[in-house]
């Protein structure tokens, strides 16, 4: 995206409450560097699917789903009283991916997932999702244990577990392409762009003897790649969760949260593990089958 000149705005028909701005944006073409995307870059609020493709020329933007006739109101920087940000903007979401300090929207980003799924917990030690909401079988979806293997993604390298934290550290944020000194990764999935955090690795080897760090080579493929993508409502907010499926000597099952910052945080099981389909409510808004 960043090698992109032109930028495309396109509005998703998968989101659950269509903002009609939103939808007079579809197709909208403008040069990476316009003052638009500083504000106006999806997703754009609560259950916001829109998303943003590149374009290697200008003469190739409508091929691949632009408009040269979408433009924007005079208007379009006009802002909302009641939320501080331009019209179509919820508030806090003013700002583009990866050009931000992400931490400050979403509080429970580095907050796991609990194991149940009612609410969310009053202390803020875990985030549970609402009840209520429709599971996978609500929608008439496999199994995840009993699906096809040309569904699922080859089972990459498991590495040597590090021998302390730091370690750990630097193995997870080498292979996902982060450090200090280049804090952040945006990276494309079908549907949105994701920015991986460095400030967030740590807590994502917090405990030692979790070893999540050898599974690092799990992360980017699940993202990339995934089975399903969920919309799962929690108290607070909308959050997505990535589904990967993955073969090999043991398969696994990999659940990924994308808060609604971007920030990423990630467990994964055995895929014969009884509570794999656990994850799997709200709505799902990419199946690869």
């Amino acid at each position: 995206m960043q090698e992109s000149p032109f930028w495309i705005y396109r509005h998703s028909d998968l989101s659950l409450n269509a903002r009609q701005v939103h939808k007079s944006w579809d197709g909208l073409i403008k040069p990476k560097d316009h003052p638009f995307w500083q504000t106006h870059y999806p997703p754009q609020g609560f259950g916001c699917n829109c998303y943003v493709i590149g374009a290697s020329s200008e003469r190739i933007t409508e091929v691949i789903g632009g408009n040269k006739n979408t433009k924007l109101a005079d208007d379009w920087q006009k802002t909302n009283p009641a939320t501080g940000t331009p019209f179509g903007i919820d508030k806090g979401w003013d700002y583009q991916v990866g050009k931000s300090t992400l931490h400050h929207f979403d509080k429970h980003a580095k907050t796991p997932d609990c194991v149940g799924f009612t609410a969310l917990t009053k202390t803020g030690n875990c985030l549970k999702a609402l009840s209520g909401q429709k599971k996978w079988k609500d929608y008439g979806r496999p199994d995840l244990r009993h699906v096809d293997d040309k569904f699922k993604l080859d089972e990459p390298e498991i590495l040597v577990h590090a021998e302390n934290r730091h370690a750990a550290y630097l193995l997870l944020s080498t292979t996902l392409g982060v450090s200090k000194k280049e804090p952040t990764k945006v990276i494309q999935s079908p549907l949105e762009q994701i920015v991986i955090h460095d400030y967030l690795l740590e807590h994502m080897i917090e405990k030692d003897k979790d070893k999540r760090e050898r599974y690092a080579n799990f992360i980017l493929p699940t993202l990339l790649d995934p089975y399903e993508i969920w919309n799962t409502e929690y108290d607070d907010t909308t959050r997505r969760r990535y589904i990967g499926l993955f073969k090999g000597k043991r398969d696994f099952f990999v659940s990924i949260r994308v808060n609604k910052d971007g920030s990423i945080f990630w467990n994964m099981m055995q895929a014969t593990h009884k509570d794999m389909n656990g994850k799997r409510v709200g709505f799902p808004i990419f199946t690869k089958d």
